[in-house]
C-alpha cells in the first residue's frame, strides 16, 4: 500500500494521532521550533531561546512577571528580523517597544 492511500484511508486516525503529539513536551517543543524558524530566528539560537522561554517568569527588560491572561504580559521571543539572532525573551509590551 503506498502511502498516499494509507493517508487516505487513515485520515482520522492520523489526525487524533498528531493532536495528540502536539500535547507532549516534544510536540510543544516542535510547534515553537517550526513557529520560530517562519518568524526568522536563525535555528542555531533555538535551544537557548526555548530553555529562556520555558524557564522564564519575569520580563528580562522590565521585570514584570508574565501573564498569559494578560495579552501585553505575555511572553515573546525577541530577536533581529534581518540576522535571525536572539536577543532574550520579553514581554509583548517591551517586544513592541524596542520596534519602534
Amino acid at each position: 500500500i503506498s502511502q498516499k492511500k494509507y493517508r487516505d484511508a487513515n485520515k482520522e486516525k492520523l489526525r487524533k494521532a498528531d493532536e495528540e503529539y502536539r500535547k507532549t513536551p516534544a510536540g510543544i517543543k516542535s510547534s515553537f521550533k517550526k513557529r520560530w524558524k517562519y518568524r526568522g530566528l536563525d535555528m542555531g539560537y533555538f535551544e537557548q531561546a526555548f530553555k529562556q522561554y520555558n524557564e522564564g517568569t519575569h520580563c528580562e527588560i522590565c521585570l514584570i512577571e508574565y501573564d498569559n491572561k494578560n495579552g501585553n504580559r505575555r511572553k515573546n521571543m525577541e530577536h533581529c528580523h534581518r540576522t535571525g539572532k536572539f536577543y532574550g525573551i520579553c514581554c509583548w509590551d517591551c517586544n513592541i517597544h524596542l520596534i519602534k
